[in-house]
């Protein structure tokens, strides 16, 4: 099944490798309808029906809409379908393809990218220079992968480079500062040890949530539970939401660690091409600092792509910001099948408080921070993030039994 899953790939990759090449333009826009399409298909076309599966996956969803069946995707698998699709479109409507910092023009069709290494330093964009933004170098695969043909080296750079970190889409992007050796061996070392404490760590926020009921089983449950008195309840929802944020968090970290042992370890890359992906969320003052610095910018791109650049385009910055926010809210609303817009809501929320903090600033000539911004950014996050908690966690196998016993045959 996996080769038909990820089928789409094969024309993904004759896009990437078009965004790379100069005047087309139009070639892209046509390859684009047959990536759309493809994707679609290969991501929802089949079904999981195995209820003890479903603590691979974070949510049931509907009907098929190519089977009409009742199935559960993997999670893993949707998130990436939307992915795709986002760089798809980035890549098709690039007018002019897509850049590394410091190239001026792209080859033509059959010709060879003048790609830029780095020189070994983080001084471009793993440092972030004086200002944290990604303003350094382009880094590429460098002879280690000689065994991959250049064309596929640059393809796969472009689709697999998530924050823009050397790229033209990733001019303002702030990049964490690197605490790691950048000589090699002791690099991979530290990386190896993040990976083992991250993954501990979750081992231990995953025994922690088995231990909570309802909540720790396949079937799942609310993190209110209704049994107890009033405050120790929501202390309890208080630590689960703040304990699944963690777990997101550190979990991103270890698909970050891993990634890095291979760019690096594997295929030879420079480790200041592998900076950190996050910067102790928990010590943000703001929601500007929370969700533009400390977060994860892994989907910034697909944000924009999706909601950002069109709000913009009616409202300016408010809209940007709204419609970035909104995008994030559908992309992990549709991304693990659900049906209760609060998720969205909340991504919403979110791009709210930042509103109101530019308009604070205005008023005041004063940014949100300090002990005060700190306990603002708390309560939009630990506080009305609980909207969002209770779906968020809970891996619903009833919803498809229930879908199975209403279906009608042949439909």
């Amino acid at each position: 099944m996996i080769p038909q899953v990820l089928m789409y790939w094969v024309p993904f990759y004759l896009l990437a490798y078009l965004v790379r090449r100069a005047d087309t333009h139009l070639l892209r826009l046509l390859v684009l309808p047959i990536v759309l399409t493809t994707a679609t298909y290969c991501t929802y076309w089949f079904k999981v029906e195995q209820p003890e599966l479903a603590t691979a996956e974070f949510g049931r969803s509907e009907c098929s809409p190519v089977t009409g069946e009742p199935h559960s995707s993997c999670v893993v698998v949707a998130f990436l379908c939307i992915v795709v699709v986002a760089k798809a479109l980035d890549f098709a409507f690039a007018r002019n393809g897509r850049f590394k910092v410091g190239e001026k023009e792209l080859p033509p069709i059959g010709g060879f990218a003048k790609s830029k290494g780095t020189n070994g330093k983080a001084n471009g964009y793993a440092n972030g220079a004086a200002n944290g933004e990604a303003n350094g170098h382009a880094h590429s695969l460098n002879s280690h992968t000689a065994l991959f043909p250049p064309w596929f080296r640059d393809a796969s750079e472009i689709i697999f480079t998530m924050r823009g970190i050397g790229w033209d889409f990733g001019k303002g992007l702030y990049v964490p500062k690197e605490s790691r050796s950048l000589e090699r061996g002791a690099f991979l070392r530290a990386t190896v040890s993040s990976l083992l404490y991250n993954y501990i760590v979750i081992d231990i926020i995953n025994t922690f949530f088995k231990h909570i009921p309802r909540v720790g089983t396949y079937q799942g449950g609310s993190i209110f539970l209704p049994e107890i008195a009033p405050l120790p309840r929501y202390a309890l929802s208080s630590a689960i939401h703040l304990a699944a944020g963690f777990m997101i968090q550190y979990g991103m970290d270890v698909c970050n660690d891993i990634a890095t042992l291979v760019g690096v370890g594997v295929l030879g890359q420079d480790p200041a091409a592998w900076p950190p992906i996050q910067d102790k969320a928990w010590k943000a003052t703001s929601l500007h600092e929370y969700w533009g610095k400390r977060w994860h910018q892994t989907l910034r791109q697909v944000f924009l792509v999706f909601g950002g650049r069109i709000g913009a385009h009616f409202a300016g910055s408010v809209g940007m910001v709204l419609g970035s926010f909104f995008a994030s809210g559908m992309y992990h609303e549709l991304g693990m099948h659900m049906s209760d817009h609060r998720v969205t809501l909340f991504f919403l929320i979110q791009g709210v408080g930042i509103i109101l903090e530019g308009l604070w600033k205005r008023a005041t000539g004063r940014n949100v921070e300090g002990v005060l911004g700190w306990m603002w950014t708390a309560f939009f996050v630990l506080v009305i993030g609980q909207i969002t908690s209770e779906y968020l966690l809970p891996l619903r196998v009833a919803h498809t039994e229930e879908h199975r016993a209403q279906r009608t045959p042949g439909l």
